[in-house]
C-alpha cells in the first residue's frame, strides 16, 4: 500500500474536528488504575487512513504509559469506518495520520496540563 507524503486535503473525521472530539470524549474509557494513580497526559497515535476510508497500521507514536497508549489504540480502532480519505490530483489516497489524545483525571489537571504548554 503507497502512502502519500503530500497530497491536497487531508484524510479528516466525518463531520470534522468538533465530531472527533465528541467521539474520543463519549467513548473513552479511563482505565482504573490509571485513575487511581491520578495520571494525566497526552497519548499520539500514527495511523494510516486508506483510500476507502478504513484504517491500518494503528501504533502509538508518543507514549503516556502502556494502559493509556492501549486505550488510546481502542479509541482510535472504534474509529474505523468514520474517516473520510486524502485526496490527491482529485483522487482518493491512503495517508498517515497523528491523532492526539489527552487524558485528563480531572477538570483541574486539564487546567494545569494546557496552562504548562502555553
Amino acid at each position: 500500500m503507497r502512502v502519500e507524503e503530500k497530497m491536497e486535503k487531508q484524510p479528516e473525521f466525518k463531520g470534522g474536528i468538533n465530531e472527533l472530539s465528541k467521539f474520543i470524549k463519549n467513548n473513552t474509557i479511563y482505565p482504573k488504575q490509571a485513575l487511581a494513580d491520578n495520571i494525566s497526559g497526552l497519548v499520539v497515535v500514527k495511523f494510516v487512513v486508506r483510500k476507502d476510508g478504513n484504517l491500518s497500521n494503528i501504533e502509538v507514536a508518543k507514549s503516556l504509559r502502556p494502559d493509556l497508549d492501549q486505550e488510546a489504540i481502542r479509541i482510535v480502532t472504534l474509529s474505523n469506518n468514520l474517516w473520510s480519505p486524502a485526496t490527491k490530483n482529485g483522487n482518493k489516497v491512503s495517508a498517515n495520520y497523528y491523532l492526539p489524545i489527552t487524558f485528563f483525571t480531572s477538570k483541574a489537571a486539564e487546567k494545569k496540563y494546557y496552562k504548562a504548554k502555553q
